[in-house]
């Protein structure tokens, strides 16, 4: 009943960043990879990932790490002090204003034929800020006339455009729920406030502005979670688990579901299961997923009706789905598969019973994705109950560092966050990336469309067949940084209790080990 884990690259590793492609042939990386069709019509950047000694995965046009983060805004309250420097008109209307300490007067003089107003950038003009730690912009001041205050993130100051957020007139307090408009603004690209004057003339006095950060409360201990992928050896060894889950502090156990065609005996099995450790005080998920559930889940599908037939009077606390749509071939086209990835998670989410929450387990890098312009973090959060992060490293800093997106987008949509250990052996990998050039001279290697054929060699001559890469980077990752395989169980006790310390300080709900089976095996 278990399935083969891809642990490795992706979800464990650096290489996370990543629309898979086919790899058929490779004797090195000095050498020639052939490129199985189809391929995208532009490629710009190539990935090639050497595994165990494996022949390498190429990842084409995946989605680069960020050269650098917008500034980040901290504290429990974040004044927005208004600066000359930091405010520009627009519209035809004539607008000027005047900046005494925290408080701002904008004046609204003449006709608008269009959109009249005043950006206030939160940072330097036109460069973006981090506000996601924030839950609500709250401003007070007087408006003579009808005011619209509205945020515009990257996308929306690249489209000269922004995200109403309240409209004023008098005397007003506005508070401004975040959560409201995240489904339209990336908090974490910000780049300024609008002020626009629906009639003219007209008169606004901002008297204060800040960001709000509410107090987070942690829900008691961390939680902890053991991942069982094989029903037989559960059925088999159900005591075990439990004595190795209690050992370990753990009050969850999420095992594999069976799929919808398996006998009525298989299915009795799990129930049975599910209701026996649930009278142990265990809280038990059905688990399931594979890559191909990302554009037709309909197998999964089947298997959550039969789970609501089967399971009716016991059902499991909640399903957990690990689907990776990035391990998909289809994947390097771009992002059409995530796109069918939160079709189906919405699916899914559908067709559980509304009191069983959906938790999905996601790569830490899903925030630095955008899909139709927002972050895939924020849109997965909108079809899930509940997120555990893939946080693969055995620095447990770390790995606290790698969920920090997601935890700041569980805290605002007031949704869990879980973390996520290896125990599980993991290959060393190599890793390099090839970007495109336009010059002949400037490159390392090729790409010759004619016959498929990847050259990791600078071109002896120009060729209208080819297309040039430079490399752009050449690294390492050992496996033995992402993984407790080979430690002893006590390293690893020690490394849960420096996450429950961890959570202490940032708003963690819990942590899954990966798996039963890899802790069992430990020393």
């Amino acid at each position: 009943m278990s399935r083969p884990r891809s642990w490795v690259w992706g979800p464990a590793s650096l290489a996370a960043w990543c629309f898979l492609a086919t790899a058929v042939t490779a004797q090195g990386m000095d050498e020639t990879i052939v490129l199985q069709p189809p391929l995208p019509d532009r490629i710009d950047r190539i990935e090639l990932v050497w595994s165990g000694g494996a022949e390498p995965t190429v990842l084409i046009n995946q989605p680069a790490p960020s050269p650098r983060r917008a500034e980040r805004l901290r504290g429990t309250e974040s004044r927005l002090i208004p600066a000359a420097e930091r405010l520009r008109s627009f519209g035809s209307c004539a607008v000027s204003w005047l900046v005494r300490g925290e408080h701002l007067v904008i004046q609204f003089e003449g006709t608008a034929e269009a959109a009249c107003g005043v950006v206030w950038f939160l940072g330097r003009p036109e460069e973006a800020v981090d506000v996601l730690s924030f839950q609500a912009l709250r401003v007070v001041g007087r408006a003579s006339g009808t005011i619209e205050i509205g945020m515009a993130d990257r996308l929306w100051w690249n489209k000269q455009d922004h995200v109403s957020c309240v409209t004023v007139s008098g005397p007003f307090e506005a508070d401004v729920s975040l959560a409201r408009l995240i489904d339209r603004v990336d908090l974490r690209e910000l780049v300024a406030l609008t002020v626009t004057a629906r009639e003219v003339p007209a008169e606004l006095t901002i008297q204060r502005a800040w960001l709000e950060a509410h107090p987070v409360q942690q829900a008691g201990a961390m939680k902890r979670g053991l991942w069982v992928w094989d029903l037989q050896k559960a059925q088999q060894q159900a005591d075990q688990i439990v004595k190795t889950c209690r050992s370990i502090g753990c009050r969850r156990l999420s095992i594999q579901m069976p799929s919808a065609g398996d006998p009525d005996s298989v299915w009795r099995t799990f129930c049975s299961l599910v209701r026996r450790w649930r009278d142990e005080g265990i809280e038990v998920l059905a688990l399931d997923g594979y890559p191909e559930a990302a554009v037709n889940p309909d197998r999964l599908l089947a298997g959550i009706r039969r789970l609501v037939v089967e399971c009716g009077d016991v059902l499991p606390a909640g399903l957990q789905v690990d689907i990776e749509p990035y391990l998909l071939p289809e994947a390097r086209l771009g992002q059409d598969r995530y796109r069918d990835y939160l079709i189906s998670l919405a699916q899914i989410r559908q067709m559980l019973p509304p009191d069983v929450p959906l938790s999905v387990i996601v790569p830490f890098w899903f925030p630095q994705v955008s899909v139709e312009g927002r972050s895939l973090a924020q849109q997965v959060f909108e079809r899930a109950d509940e997120v555990v992060v893939m946080s693969y490293r055995a620095d447990v800093a770390e790995a606290l560092a790698l969920m920090d997106d997601w935890v700041r987008y569980g805290v605002l949509l007031g949704k869990p966050v879980w973390g996520a250990l290896e125990t599980r052996p993991l290959p060393d990998e190599r890793h390099l990336v090839l970007q495109l050039v336009d010059r002949p001279e400037e490159a390392t290697a090729f790409f010759d469309r004619s016959r498929g054929r990847l050259v990791l060699a600078a071109p002896r001559s120009a060729d209208s067949r080819f297309i040039y890469f430079a490399e752009a980077a050449r690294y390492e990752v050992q496996g033995s940084r992402l993984s407790f395989a080979g430690r002893s169980k006590a390293t690893v006790i020690r490394a849960i209790d420096q996450w429950a310390q961890g959570a202490r300080h940032s708003p963690v709900a819990g942590l899954m080990i990966h798996d039963w089976e890899g802790y069992e095996q430990l020393p």
